[in-house]
């Protein structure tokens, strides 16, 4: 299953990223759910950062993405999507995303067994006040890698989801001042510098 999380910076092209992030660009929509106009949160999504998505100033947007040559599958998928459930996996991206963005080495090496201990709680996270708010499919096409020429397209059925910010903010900040370290693995000075400073930014851009 593919979850896309935003990328840092803007791009002419949609580069959206997966878990694995790896860059996939999209072209163009060929063909929206019932000819209907897209949505502008859709090609906002599409076209431009997550950011962007600016629904409301009280909530997280968190975009959930499957992608599939066959339609029926993606709205299956759909039916089968619980939103307490299955977005823990797009705030743990969120998360993680949040971790290594602007570092130059690993966040193992910048943040010690801090940045392990942060994720798998985070993934453990129940979120009772996520809402699905609504979905919308799309056919869009991509370019071929560079060994082929064309292009191809793919069904891709996007849900839109919200958490309020504060109910995200609260419980991560009580997951990272929550962290203990024993003796052997606490981290070394310069971790605990760059732990202090993401604990003090972490919700800048999040």
């Amino acid at each position: 299953m593919l979850f896309c999380c935003k990328s840092n910076s803007k791009k002419k092209d949609s580069v959206l990223y997966d878990d694995r992030q790896t860059a996939v660009r999209i072209t163009r929509i060929v063909e929206t759910q019932n000819n209907a106009e897209a949505p502008s949160w859709v090609t906002e999504y599409f076209f431009n950062d997550l950011q962007t998505i600016d629904r409301t100033r009280d909530d997280y947007v968190f975009i959930a993405e499957e992608t599939s040559s066959n339609l029926k599958v993606l709205l299956q998928w759909e039916k089968n999507f619980f939103v307490e459930q299955d977005i823990r996996q797009l705030v743990f991206m969120r998360v993680y995303n949040r971790f290594i963005d602007n570092i130059r080495i690993s966040p193992d090496e910048q943040y010690g067994i801090f940045f392990e201990r942060v994720l798998k709680q985070t993934a453990n996270v129940f979120w009772p006040d996520a809402q699905q708010i609504e979905s919308f499919w799309a056919i869009v096409e991509y370019p071929r890698d560079s060994a082929q020429a064309g292009s191809v397209n793919f069904y891709k059925l996007l849900i839109l989801n919200t958490i309020p910010k504060k109910t995200v903010q609260a419980e991560l900040q009580s997951i990272m001042n929550g962290i203990q370290f024993a003796k052997k693995e606490r981290p070394d000075k310069d971790q605990m510098i760059a732990i202090n400073r993401i604990k003090n930014n972490f919700f800048d851009n999040f």
